[in-house]
């Protein structure tokens, strides 16, 4: 059996990949993650992708390897592997009769997870979709919702994701 003895990898430019802490904790810096957020309160979407369009810091949202595009909405894989993305938020009182979808594939039309909202009472209620994904880099991952809703952005709700390995 070979022993690695070393603090950090890197590649030949100097860029760190990982750092092993003394307790053998893993950081990998620049492995890819995002969290988009709204940026505003109440927003509709009707038939449509979901509106994450912030990763600029605000509310706590980041974009790890810049692969989502805020204007597409969209999470672009930069590299072939298995993928977690999860989207929460909460609804007001017309959500009702909904599909929440999270699509992917190389066109961004997929349908990879759903869900459908039913509501039985008049208040605000958390929605959630999480799915865990093999994805080939090129995949364009994103929140599609079929039918309205109104949304509530800024820090409550939130779509992201990261490679897992």
């Amino acid at each position: 059996m070979s022993k690695l003895q070393v603090e950090t990898i890197s590649h030949t430019n100097n860029t760190t990949a990982m750092t092993v802490d003394s307790s053998g904790r893993i950081l990998q810096p620049t492995k890819p993650s995002f969290c988009a957020r709204h940026n505003g309160t109440t927003f509709n979407t009707n038939g449509a992708t979901i509106a994450w369009n912030l990763t600029n810091g605000t509310y706590g949202s980041f974009d790890i390897g810049n692969n989502y595009n805020t204007s597409t909405y969209k999470y672009i894989v930069p590299i072939t592997g298995v993928y977690w993305f999860q989207m929460e938020s909460i609804t007001n009182v017309n959500a009702n009769e909904i599909t929440l979808q999270i699509r992917g594939g190389s066109d961004g039309t997929s349908t990879i997870q759903q869900s459908h909202i039913t509501k039985d009472h008049s208040n605000w209620q958390t929605q959630q979709i999480s799915v865990l994904q093999s994805c080939t880099a090129g995949d364009q991952i994103h929140c599609y919702q079929v039918g309205s809703v109104n949304w509530y952005g800024s820090t409550w709700g939130w779509f992201g994701g990261c490679l897992i390995g």
